[in-house]
């Protein structure tokens, strides 16, 4: 509980300045295709992100039906969904800062708000009607994980290649979705 509280505050201070303060400044910058593309993100992402999260969930349901070999299957849906998870963060991140600009901050801060709220909708609406959903386990990959990639982008000096982005992300993505996992359970017990 300690840790797990120590690592959400700064996390959710994150949330809403990326929001805020990422979306007023690029107001104030006139980014206005950065800032509609995010907002479509923040609307729209949830679908679109379903759709995709689809792919692993129908792997998954074959390996219910094959039990013999379902750990094949299972072990095939969380590739895919990581793939999924490592995508989005990657792609939104390379196309709302891998652009020119003079001031990285507001780039990475509607950047990290775009990939991440989509995922929060989705685990909010799934948390309504599972409460045992391990939905925000993906959350927690996805905010550390863009942490990790905000990270890469300062040390590139403004820039990654989604290479790098992709570096820095799986493996904090991992120890997220573990910590998450890990807080999960304790929540429960």
């Amino acid at each position: 509980m300690g840790v797990g509280a120590l690592l959400t505050v700064p996390v959710m201070i994150l949330n809403w300045s990326g929001v805020i303060v990422g979306g007023v400044w690029l107001a104030i910058l006139h980014e206005w295709k950065i800032l509609v593309f995010g907002i479509a993100l923040v609307f729209f992402g949830r679908t679109l992100l379903s759709f995709l999260m689809m792919f692993g969930i129908a792997i998954a349901a074959v390996g219910v039906k094959l039990r013999s070999v379902s750990w094949i299957f299972f072990g095939l849906a969380l590739l895919v969904n990581i793939a999924v998870v490592t995508g989005w963060t990657v792609v939104i991140f390379d196309l709302i800062v891998n652009r020119p600009h003079g001031n990285v901050w507001p780039y990475i801060l509607w950047a990290y708000a775009a990939v991440t709220i989509p995922w929060v909708n989705i685990a909010t609406e799934e948390k309504g009607l599972d409460p045992k959903t391990k939905a925000f386990i993906w959350i927690a990959a996805v905010q550390f994980g863009s942490i990790a990639v905000m990270g890469s982008i300062l040390l590139g000096d403004g820039y990654q290649s989604p290479f790098g982005m992709t570096i820095f992300f799986l493996p904090i993505a991992i120890l997220g979705a573990l910590l998450g996992g890990f807080m999960e359970s304790g929540r429960k017990a």
